[in-house]
Parts: structure tokens; sequence; C-alpha cells
């Protein structure tokens, strides 16, 4: 009996709306269209010709996300200029979250303790990023994916999103 393994499927490129699944025991491998594959959850059970069984990860993000473990600190965007805002920035210490991937397009944060964020609710995220230089990052972002305390976000202007960001990124 074959043993299950489990791979990740990319786009190939912007231009090309096709995924490759490759066999891991036989590397044959099939080109199917991006369209057909969405309705499935992440992960899809696969059988080769070859009689291989295998699991196949799929990925439908457009741009590269970088792990990370980023503290953070956010708040509902409505509450920026406030007093507790303005307390909050002044607590260099204060963290309320962790920023776990970032991209270009946005970034997942994991809550320390539960949230009443919903998706599509607006929020400002502040953070250092862990490099030499230590920049100070602050950006508005919308929550587009919620499961418990994850949370899948995307900035609001990706045209000002910081050099810094895209640096790291590199």
């Amino acid at each position: 009996m074959s043993k299950s393994h489990e791979f990740t499927i990319v786009r190939k490129n912007e231009d090309d709306d096709n995924v490759i699944i490759k066999c891991p025991s036989c590397y044959f491998s099939k080109s199917y269209p991006v369209h057909k594959l969405q309705a499935f959850k992440h992960t899809i059970s696969v059988k080769c010709k070859c009689g291989n069984p295998f699991s196949a990860k799929l990925e439908f993000r457009k741009r590269f996300r970088q792990k990370t473990l980023l503290n953070g600190l956010y708040c509902d965007l409505a509450l920026v200029g406030s007093d507790k805002w303005k307390i909050y920035l002044h607590d260099l210490t204060r963290t309320n979250c962790h920023i776990v991937d970032i991209s270009v397009n946005g970034l997942g944060i994991v809550f320390h303790t539960r949230h009443a964020v919903s998706k599509g609710d607006k929020l400002r995220i502040r953070f250092e990023l862990d490099t030499s230089t230590s920049p100070k990052i602050e950006l508005d972002i919308v929550a587009r994916y919620i499961k418990d305390n994850l949370i899948g976000c995307e900035f609001l202007d990706s045209n000002i999103v910081d050099k810094e960001i895209r640096f790291y990124l590199l």
C-alpha cells in the first residue's frame, strides 16, 4: 500500500489559469483548470493512474505569503484617533495579536483573545518587522477570512504598502 503524500499546488502564472498535479510516486502529471478546483476546500484526495493515492493541497493565492511571528496591535478603524488608540500608541510593549504571515496584498493575524471582528470589518494594525532596522508599520486592513482567532486580511490600499514590507518579502 502506498503512503499518502501532500503537495501544494499553485498557479503557474497569472496568465495561465491552470495548475499541475504531479504524482509523487510515478511523477505522472496532469493539468487542470483552476476554476474546476476552486469549488473544493483546501485539500483534495487524488488517485493516480499508477494506483498511488495522495493528497494535494490547493493554494489559490495570487501572491506569496511569508510566514512570520510578529507581535502586533490592532483596533477597529473607527477607534483610530480616539483616546483609547492614543493610549495604545504610547505603550510600545502592548500587543493583542500576532502577524503569522504577510504578503504585498495582506496579512494573517492570530488574536491573543476572543475578538468581535466580522468579515468586512476595517481595522488598523501596527507592528514591527523583524529586520535589522525594525521599522514600525501601521496600515489599514479589511477582514476577508475568519476562522476562530485567525483572520485573513487585505490591505485597504495596496498602492501604499510600505516599501519596508516589499523589501521584507524579497
